[in-house]
């Protein structure tokens, strides 16, 4: 048979083939022995990396913000104008509260005296009409038991305001002396309203007894005694209606310095036991209002040269007092216009509206919001701080919801 190449190996080469064969495999051996083993993936560093950078992100829009911080326009001005207001109309508007209390000081009696004194007391007198009620001098009162008071001076009482009554106080007096007219609190209707729809819109009530009814002899005091007496009772009283008078101010209006005014009067003499006389005296106190917002628009109108109507307050009225003339009587309800003159250092700051400024940023760049906040459009605005987070954030939404607009209280 034909052989290969393959089959014939000369016999020189076979005694080296074993040799051959062996270092063969033990360079094989020796490479397996050294090679370098494969790197694995570092699956649990790349794992932690992620989660931190994850909760990093998180954390950020966590703490993400679109806020403006504004700071409102004031402006100090000085003052020293007249203005005209007319009552409860017209730009700039105004309105009287009042308030009453009575004192006393007791003495002891020097001597007697024979006298008819009629009761009195003080009611609130309500009105649920939408227009003002004005009351004559002398008109009636009458309690559920047949009992008649009247005031002695006219009276205005305001209408009603959001489903509340318009109020004002008054003092009446009995219209027989003696003790039978010192009636505890009751409610009070107007005979002369009878017969119209007005008769159970106005009415009054008193929140404490009428007191001084009296007829007979009683204690007395010399006019020296009574005069020092009702002094010392106006003194306290003073300082009692003039706080009276600053809870009657309602929240929007103001009440300046020189817009008071407090009168007194002598009430029958009330008698103590063991003898003493209540010397007693009653305060009334008035004072002239005005809404906040109209009276700081007014100054400003006089006093700031670029005014264009936005709406104003003030942070203080304490530095400004006001006169008025003894012929403007202010007090009286048919009084309707008042010229007073107002003078000293107020300051005035511009109202900010956040929905307004809301609307404004809403998808506005930083530097876009910013330019309009302290451009002509936004008077009332001082300064204006932009806030957006996180750092790559650039807009400010669209949706006016998630922008928080903040005013800085100075």
């Amino acid at each position: 048979m034909p052989k290969t190449l393959n089959d014939i190996i000369p016999p020189s080469r076979r005694r080296d083939m074993p040799e051959a064969t062996e270092h063969a495999s033990h360079s094989s051996h020796s490479t397996n022995t050294f090679s370098i083993p494969r790197r694995r993936m570092p699956w649990g560093t790349i794992l932690v990396a992620l989660i931190v950078v994850g909760l990093s992100a998180g954390i950020l829009f966590l703490f993400s913000r679109a806020e403006v911080t504004i700071s409102k326009k004031s402006n100090t001005v000085a003052v020293d104008t007249t203005l005209l207001a007319t009552r409860s109309a017209g730009d700039l508007s105004f309105e009287v509260v009042s308030v009453e209390h009575i004192g006393s000081e007791t003495v002891p009696a020097e001597g007697s005296e024979t006298v008819q004194v009629p009761a009195q007391g003080t009611v609130t007198i309500y009105n649920e009409q939408t227009v003002a009620q004005t009351l004559i001098k002398n008109t009636r009162f009458e309690s559920p038991e047949g009992y008649i008071f009247r005031v002695r001076e006219s009276v205005r009482i305001p209408a009603a305001t959001g489903g509340t009554p318009g109020s004002v106080t008054a003092t009446v007096y009995a219209d027989e002396a003696g003790p039978a007219y010192n009636i505890g609190a009751s409610k009070f209707t107007l005979p002369g309203l009878k017969g119209g729809a007005t008769y159970t819109l106005v009415y009054a009530r008193s929140t404490s007894d009428m007191t001084g009814g009296f007829s007979g002899t009683r204690p007395t005091v010399s006019k020296a005694t009574a005069d020092g007496a009702r002094e010392v009772a106006r003194a306290a009283l003073a300082t009692q209606l003039n706080e009276a008078l600053l809870a009657e101010v309602p929240k929007g209006y103001l009440m300046l310095s020189g817009g008071t005014r407090i009168s007194y009067e002598s009430l029958p003499d009330g008698v103590s036991t063991g003898g003493s006389v209540e010397v007693r005296e009653k305060g009334v106190a008035r004072a002239v209002i005005f809404k906040e917002d109209e009276f700081a628009r007014a100054i400003a109108t006089k006093t700031v040269a670029q005014y264009q109507g936005e709406s104003l307050s003030f942070a203080s009225v304490k530095d400004l007092s006001m006169t008025f003339g003894a012929d403007e009587k202010p007090w009286d309800p048919t009084y309707t216009d008042l010229s007073f003159s107002v003078a000293g250092q107020a300051t005035l700051v511009w109202n900010v509206m956040p929905e307004k400024i809301a609307h404004a940023v809403a998808g506005k760049t930083r530097d876009a919001a910013q330019v309009i906040l302290t451009g002509d459009g936004f008077p009332e605005v001082g300064g204006a701080r932009i806030v957006l987070r996180p750092f790559w954030r650039s807009t400010y939404p669209l949706d006016t919801t998630k922008i928080k607009v903040t005013i800085a209280e100075k």
